[in-house]
């Protein structure tokens, strides 16, 4: 039954892609999203790249506002400039997704714009920017003991 429903997922999905080109093919967007494509196609897919923008900002959020003691040492991790810049990207991902949200509100047409225009942010900024991102996040917490003692001074509270 999985099986067939996928199928029939993939089917809808090629037919998609005739009406609108520029959609990627169903094995990139399984592929990039490591998914299996399900019905709703266009609805579940929009959901798995707004979920993908909230995981983006949700790690940003915790540098940005932090609350727990990961975030508290993370957020040790910047300076007040970096936290600027970051807090940019957090309201650029943070926009995104109520943009794709606000397209569930919206004709089948204007989700598939929507859906276009968010995996081609995904691919191009969100994805190159997190891979970064959290490379240098991993890099910190590795040196996190050799920092200097006023950036290691308060994480318990």
């Amino acid at each position: 039954m999985a099986t067939e429903d996928h199928a029939d997922a993939v089917e809808q999905w090629v037919i998609l892609r005739k009406q609108y080109p520029e959609l990627p093919s169903a094995d990139e967007i399984e592929q990039e999203f490591d998914i299996r494509l399900q019905e709703p196609v266009i609805r579940s897919t929009l959901w798995i790249i707004i979920d993908h923008m909230m995981q983006a900002a949700n790690h940003i959020e915790g540098i940005i506002q932090p609350q727990r003691m990961p975030d508290m040492i993370e957020h040790k991790f910047y300076t007040d400039q970096e936290r600027k810049t970051l807090y940019k990207k957090y309201k650029e991902f943070i926009a995104k997704v109520h943009e794709l949200w606000a397209a569930m509100f919206q004709t089948r047409k204007e989700r598939i714009q929507a859906l276009i225009k968010g995996y081609q942010y995904v691919k191009k900024t969100l994805k190159p920017f997190m891979h970064e991102f959290l490379h240098n996040q991993a890099e910190q917490w590795l040196k996190e003991d050799n920092l200097p003692e006023e950036k290691r001074e308060s994480y318990m509270g």
